[in-house]
This record gives C-alpha cells, structure tokens and sequence, in this order.
C-alpha cells in the first residue's frame, strides 16, 4: 500500500530528504541478514510503500510533495540528486512561492497557504493517480515557522475532503524549548490545534529530547540540524518500514499501526522510542544484548516519577540497554497508555525466546476501557536495520505526552495574557477568539492526557 509524503518548510522538506535518504540506503543495505528472497520482498514492499521505480533507469522517485514560500531548500534537495544514483524527487511535484512568512502562522494559514494550495492539489492528484492503492498521507513539518505550521495546517485542513477515506497523519517537529523563535509558542499552539481536528494520528518530535539523545547516547560534541534531521529519519524509518506475519507477531503496514495507535478520537498523539543506539566506531565491539533486555529497556521508557511536576524524573531512552534490573522505587510508576505497538527488527526470535507481552500487558499499564489485545502490538521484521542485528522502536500514546503539551499552552499563555506580539497575527486577519479556540482545544487535551488512567496505574 502507497503513501504519499508531504513536506511542509525548511524542517519537514530536510527531514523529509533525510527520511528518503534512508529509506534508499536501507533498501540497498549489503548485508540485509536474510534470503535473497526474503530480501527482494522486503525492497518489493519498500518501494511500494515510498517509492515510484522508473522502469527503464531503475532509479526510484520519491512519492512526496515538497510545499515552500522560499526557493533555496527546495533547490538544495534537487541539487543534492545530481550526487545520488538512488533515489530522486520528481521535479513536478514542488509547490513553492517567494517571499516567506515571515515566522507566522497567520501569514501562512492566511496569505500563503490559499496561494499554494491549486499548486499542491495538483502535485498530489499527479503522485497519487499513478498508485493502484493509496493508504494515507504522511505530512512532515516544523510547528516553529510560519511555513511548515501556517501553511501546513491550511492545506491539511483544505485537501482533506478530497482524501476523506484515507488516512492523515503528520510529524510535527517541536522547537528547542530555549527558543528558536519569538513567536514559535503561538504557532505551535495555533498548529497543532488547527490539525488536531483533521489528522488521525499526530507524532510529536522534541527537539531537546533528540539533541539530549545525540550527546550522551551517541557521543556527539557538536550537533547539528542534519544529526537531529537524520535521527528523526531513523526513528521513521525503523518504525514503518515492511514488517512480516510470524508465529509470534502480527504484520501491520503504517496505516495499520496508526489506526490501532491512536484508535480514540481524544488522544491522537504518539511518540517513538528507539534502542540501542550505539556510536558507530562502538559497534564492533559491542555484543549486543537479547531480546528480553532490549525489549524490557522499551518498557522502562514508559517509567515516570510521581513526585516530580512534569511526571518524568529519569529518560530511559538516554540510557543503554542493561542485563542488570533496574532499582525499583516506591515514587516510580508506568504511565497509562492507549497503545504501545513495538517494532523489533534483527535476528529472529526462537520459538521458546521471551514474548514481550508479557511485560507490556497487564494491570495499570491501559486503561480500562483498552481491551489488551488492542492495547499492545508486536511486530518484527528479521532482516537488519542501520547496519546492526537488533534494533527495538516503541510507537507509543501515553500519558507523557501532556508534558510537552503543557508547556506549549503555558508559554503561549503566558505571551498571551500580556498580548505579546499579537499584532503580527491580527493584521494578517487572525482574531483573538482564534487563540482562545486553540487555547481550550489543546487544554482539553492536556486535560485528557494527565487524567488517562488516573488511579489505575500500578506502582512499580
């Protein structure tokens, strides 16, 4: 089944030719771990689901639409081909004007996404008219700008009725905390409310988190936007790439996993956590660990600390698989989820090995209108991934989730209350009813989030 991709700004089209780019090198991975036939049909179903193949060349074309109001990403992705031998974007499927906007949200939403939407529309009617199948529309974007933020919730919003049967779901990158911009508070708040109400299924990327992820895990000195943009595409990537039916897991495509990750319409977020991550001048003397360990260091990623404000007193995701069991405290608990869908990609599991069921279902860790089949999924894929035998993503929508939506909505406010920069939004149109409406949105959400499984969860 086909996706079709659409990237918003400078941080959704970057991410999106990171996540392309990895997607390829995967495809052509020279040690895939598995039979020529198991690998073919894994590259058969990649392409499929990313890709168009031309028949003659056997280059592949990313299926993906590239939205701007400023030229010079656009350019540099097309400039960037002319060194790639595996994949390319089409060059008619670029929507893109001049001029910016301006970091705003109602520049976009209002002036610039009215502009570019014929433009857009016809790009995506071109990628989806030659697939025989299509399963949804993958939206990538920054909720920092005016682009990815003003112009994505506006063409979101538009093509949605023409789509109506498939499925939407986004990446909405967050902004560094400490600021990247001004205005970045009122965007993402005035974004995210605005998709909550077309998408199915929204996943939510700190950029904190991922810069934290890269100095201690991967031992970076310096990072970059490229190493954020690349750690976001591998988390993607691990994530929804094609997975096979086994004895002890289900096969699920990226509609699938959506669908049962978010399947009640008043918690649509998600995260992804992803382990081991290992430097790669460590990997060949590192041994690996088994799947038990792995897949318990997933389950301590759900750990939260019921004495500190924002529920998180320790990020598992920073830390390294271990053998040995972690301390138990009488403060620490699991967090409440919707859904847990765990993707283990590597060398396979024996018949007698350890069913990851076996932590992740259980009193406390759902709520109780989840039923448990539905509550957690595993899905496994034997063929190698990023180069190393084992590799474990956890897709998940937990009640963690209201941490970073909490603080949108109280920076925002607090912006608000003294009607900071306002005037750049209401002179493109926007009314103060306008923020009020994503305020309650977004609230009822944080709401909905810290009160998921209240008094269920089971202390560890």
């Amino acid at each position: 089944m086909a996706l079709t991709t659409l990237q918003f700004g400078q941080c959704g089209n970057q991410v999106g030719h990171e996540l392309f780019s990895t997607l390829a090198k995967d495809i052509h991975s020279p040690k895939p771990g598995v039979s020529a036939r198991d690998n073919e049909l894994y590259i058969q179903n990649s392409v499929n689901q990313w890709f168009e193949e031309d028949v003659d060349s056997k280059k592949l074309f990313a299926r993906a639409v590239l939205v701007d109001t400023e030229n010079k990403v656009v350019q540099e992705s097309f400039k960037k081909q002319s060194s790639n031998r595996q994949w390319a974007y089409n060059e008619r499927t670029c929507a893109v004007r001049s001029g910016g906007a301006g970091n705003n949200w109602a520049l976009g939403y209002q002036r610039k996404g009215p502009e570019l939407l014929e433009s857009v529309s016809e790009a995506l009617r071109f990628q989806n008219e030659k697939v025989d199948r299509l399963s949804g529309i993958f939206s990538i974007m920054s909720s920092a700008g005016g682009t990815g933020s003003g112009v994505g919730s506006y063409i979101m919003e538009n093509i949605r009725d023409e789509y109506s049967k498939k499925a939407f779901f986004n990446a909405v990158v967050l902004p560094f905390e400490a600021g990247e911009v001004v205005t970045q508070s009122y965007n993402t708040l005035l974004s995210l409310a605005k998709i909550l109400s077309v998408s199915d299924a929204t996943l939510l990327l700190q950029n904190d988190h991922l810069h934290s992820m890269l100095s201690s895990l991967l031992n970076f000195k310096t990072v970059g936007i490229g190493d954020l943009n690349s750690l976001i595409a591998l988390k993607m990537a691990g994530s929804f790439q094609p997975l096979q039916e086994t004895p002890f897991s289900m096969k699920l495509n990226m509609s699938d996993i959506i669908a049962r990750i978010a399947p009640h319409p008043a918690f649509k977020y998600f995260c992804i956590k992803s382990s081991p991550h290992v430097p790669k001048e460590s990997r060949r003397f590192d041994g690996g660990c088994q799947w038990s360990v792995l897949a318990k260091h997933m389950r301590q990623m759900l750990r939260t600390n019921i004495l500190s404000s924002d529920s998180v007193s320790l990020d598992w995701e920073l830390k390294q698989p271990s053998s040995v069991p972690p301390s138990v405290h009488s403060t620490t608990q699991f967090s409440c989820s919707v859904a847990n869908h765990l993707v283990t990609r590597g060398l396979a599991f024996s018949n007698n090995q350890y069913r990851p069921e076996e932590d992740f279902v259980g009193r406390g860790m759902h709520p109780r209108w989840a039923p448990e089949n539905a509550a957690f999924t595993h899905s496994h894929q034997t063929r190698r991934f990023n180069d190393q035998d084992k590799f474990a993503f956890l897709v998940s929508n937990n009640s963690q989730l209201h941490v970073p939506l909490n603080t949108v909505v109280d920076k925002a406010w607090k912006m608000f209350t003294h009607k900071a920069y306002m005037y750049q939004y209401l002179r493109f149109g926007l009314m103060e009813e306008d923020f009020v409406d994503a305020f309650v949105k977004l609230e009822s959400v944080v709401k909905a989030y810290k009160e998921l499984g209240k008094n269920q969860m089971s202390y560890i």
